[in-house]
């Protein structure tokens, strides 16, 4: 198992190497700072924890203090990222975004109370717990969101489809893979560590082949109708979206609501 662990950590952090440079190559960081900004984090997190556990070893309580901040450094990048990732998608329609992200903030912040509130409060689970409830949050913000695009019926690029879906299987695996390990603690912290990163390398390849593209490529590959066509339609299949952002916009008194 022990070595298991070593090779997937080695892949994770060559992988998680190739998509930085993916973003950076096709210039992801112009619009997607944030996630660009959690895939660093990420690499960061391999390096200090390989010196770390190459001083200290692995089960010494110095390498359990740092592995657990750089999670918790690494979860708070990520919960950037879905920021980011919120208004990407809403914040076009001012009086729509008034309202989600209204609701999205409440949301997180009614979850990660009850489940920091409801968590086994042993001293050795502070962190685990902290991350679990921040990690739970996230996957509810995220699936939220999704209802969100999915009924106002918001035009939604491939790559932030990907990056959607990997962000949401991650979060929901490591609430469920904290959870086991509150319950069975040591014996079941080495299996914790190996599926976690293979979950993390799941969701990093579902990333890379999210950006596999550059997204004006991407954008102009998705028009399979006639342009003179998409002209005279789209107007009329955003009216309903236009009508009720200019409703929620006058609710919420914000301003111009004009994508």
């Amino acid at each position: 198992m022990a070595r298991l662990g070593q090779l997937l950590w080695a892949s994770n952090t060559a992988v998680t190497l190739a998509l930085l440079v993916l973003l950076v190559r096709h210039k992801i960081f112009r619009r997607s700072p944030a996630f660009v900004l959690y895939t660093v984090t990420n690499l960061l997190q391999a390096l200090v924890l390989y010196f770390i556990y190459r001083r200290w070893g692995y089960a010494s309580t110095i390498s359990w203090q740092v592995g657990w901040a750089m999670d918790l450094l690494t979860t708070m990048a990520k919960a950037i990222a879905v920021a980011e990732l919120c208004r990407q998608l809403l914040g076009a329609y001012r009086g729509v975004w008034a309202f989600a992200w209204r609701t999205l903030v409440g949301s997180a912040v009614l979850v990660t109370l009850v489940s920091l509130i409801t968590a086994n409060h042993r001293w050795e689970l502070l962190l685990p717990n902290v991350q679990r409830a921040l990690e739970l949050a996230m996957a509810s913000v995220v699936v939220l969101l999704l209802v969100f695009v999915r009924y106002y019926e918001v035009e939604t690029p491939a790559a932030d489809r990907g990056l959607t879906t990997g962000i949401c299987f991650y979060s929901c695996f490591v609430v469920l893979n904290d959870t086991l390990l509150e319950r069975y603690l040591y014996s079941y912290a080495e299996l914790w560590s190996v599926l976690g990163l293979l979950a993390f390398l799941a969701s990093l390849l579902t990333w890379i082949w999210a950006f596999r593209k550059p997204m004006a490529a991407e954008a102009s590959e998705n028009i399979v109708v006639p342009a003179g066509f998409y002209g005279a339609v789209m107007p009329e299949l955003n009216l309903r979206l236009q009508l009720l952002n200019e409703q929620l916009a006058r609710f919420w008194r914000v301003g111009d609501t004009r994508p």
